[in-house]
């Protein structure tokens, strides 16, 4: 039976792999398939798919202690 700890890790982390794993589906569809929204929207998305990606990963460092959560990433 999983420990707080173990149930901590896995609340914090799994955002993390989710959001990573999005990240990889999207970018591996052939630019053909997906339509233009408006101009430059590649941007910003990316933009906002990499600050989600970052906003979890800096909340999963933060809230678990793997011994690295001190470490501020830029």
């Amino acid at each position: 039976m999983p420990n707080k700890k173990h149930l901590r890790i896995f609340k914090f982390w799994l955002p993390v792999f989710i959001c990573a794993s999005g990240i990889f589906y999207f970018s591996s569809l052939p630019g053909t398939r997906i339509p233009n929204l408006f101009l430059h929207e590649d941007i910003v998305f990316h933009f906002f798919a990499y600050l989600t990606l970052a906003l979890f990963f800096s909340r999963a460092l933060k809230n678990t202690s793997l011994g690295i959560s001190g470490i501020k990433i830029v």
